[in-house]
């Protein structure tokens, strides 16, 4: 084997062997998912509710070395929201056009840690319109687990989705509050 031949062969190995050593920090939470929970509550003139998403997808890239949470993204069918009240579950899946826009996504774009204070940004994608958010969110890890909880609240009306009024004087106010509490550990 000449010297050059030897040389491009150590490069190709080493920069395998790099590229190796930086994707295998990259590890997928496995999601337990009867402990994680994803809520929405409103509240309307008469009363408040909430909704449970009973069924999603969701994938959390953790860094193996840092334990930093590198990267989110969370779908679901709009037909998953369980508000313990059929008629109004219909009625809300009435309202979210569900046969147009069956799903809600969301997909991070930046995550940071300042000042103790975990931020996640991103796109959420909901009844056909993108927008930009972010909000804070507390990440523990105790040994091999991971918990992570957070809270928005969102003006559904950014999304192109008209203020619910009943009998013209009866309405879901615009703000609803999604509380996300998620416990996963690194896949081995």
């Amino acid at each position: 084997m000449s010297r050059f031949s030897r040389n491009v062969l150590i490069l190709v190995l080493s920069i395998a062997w790099v590229f190796q050593a930086v994707s295998a920090e990259i590890q997928p939470l496995v999601i337990n998912e009867t402990k994680t929970k994803v809520i929405v509550f409103g509240e309307s003139t008469l009363h408040d509710f909430t909704s449970e998403v009973t069924r999603f997808d969701l994938n959390i890239k953790v860094n193996g070395e840092t334990g930093d949470v590198e990267s989110a993204r969370f779908s679901f069918n709009f037909a998953a929201l369980d508000s313990d009240n059929k008629k109004r579950d219909k009625t809300m899946l009435k309202w979210l056009s569900h046969e147009d826009y069956p799903t809600g996504t969301f997909s991070s774009s930046k995550i940071t840690h300042v000042n103790n204070q975990w931020v996640i940004e991103g796109t959420l994608s909901l009844h056909g319109v993108e927008k930009k958010i972010r909000f804070p969110f507390d990440l523990k890890r105790e040994n091999e687990k991971y918990v992570i909880d957070a809270k928005k609240v969102i003006d559904y009306q950014d999304w192109d989705l008209e203020l619910i009024k009943v009998m013209g004087f009866l309405k879901v106010f615009p703000g609803l509050e999604i509380t996300i509490h998620v416990e996963g550990r690194p896949t081995a």
